[in-house]
């Protein structure tokens, strides 16, 4: 509903700064009560929509409909080994440092480098 209202970028740019704003309270505030935390997994779960329908809205506005199942194949398959290490790194960041904070700082750096690059790829159109 909010990609039809506002166009596939700025509705995940909506879903991006949730996101990193979980991600920022997580990082930087202080433990509070539990209350909170369900605001805040409310926010960093919004980054699912992107991965579930922004992203391949974005890939369709690029590419079109010929080339869209070619590229976003691919660009699926970088996704989920991408996800599959940073669980990983998670744990072994957790192991090393004695926090989840440094883990979640690292998470916000890939995250706003992510929102960066779909900024950057935003308005490109392939020529064919």
């Amino acid at each position: 509903a909010i990609a039809d209202r506002l166009g596939e970028v700025k509705s995940c740019l909506v879903m991006f700064v949730l996101h990193l704003a979980a991600l920022a309270a997580l990082t930087f505030l202080p433990v509070s009560a539990p209350a909170v935390y369900y605001g805040i997994a409310f926010c960093f779960g919004a980054i699912y929509s992107v991965v579930a329908v922004g992203v391949p809205m974005i890939v369709r506005g690029i590419y079109g409909t010929e080339r869209y199942s070619q590229v976003y194949s691919m660009l699926s398959l970088v996704q989920n080994v991408g996800t599959a290490v940073m669980i990983a790194a998670i744990g072994y960041i957790y192991d090393f440092s004695g926090t989840y904070r440094v883990a979640t700082g690292v998470c916000l750096v890939l995250s706003f480098l992510s929102a960066g690059a779909m900024l950057f790829v935003r308005n490109r159109k392939e020529r064919v």
